[in-house]
């Protein structure tokens, strides 16, 4: 799709579907856009391992994994090792 598609696209998505209030859209250039996220949403390093940490418990707990973060696992590393070898690429 084109690019103001895209970002109108984009923009309806981050004001309506992400559950958060406030985050922006900003164009950086040609097919780059960066999510801004306002300081109130973010978590320190420690808050978010201790949330983590908790959810995996319980998982451990009940014994299997949701459907969904098995999905969003796979989505995880196959990005990791695409960029890894882009990186690679390019030196």
């Amino acid at each position: 799709q084109d690019a103001s598609t895209f970002e109108a696209d984009l923009r309806e998505i981050v004001d309506s579907d992400l559950g958060y209030d406030d985050l922006g859209v900003t164009f950086m250039k040609e097919g780059i856009w960066r999510i801004d996220i306002p300081d109130r949403h973010r978590e320190g390093h420690e808050a978010h391992f201790k949330s983590v940490m908790e959810q995996y418990l319980e998982y451990l707990k009940e014994g299997e994994i949701p459907d969904w973060e098995i999905s969003y696992m796979r989505v995880k590393y196959y990005l990791t090792t695409q960029a890894l070898k882009m990186a690679r690429e390019t030196n």
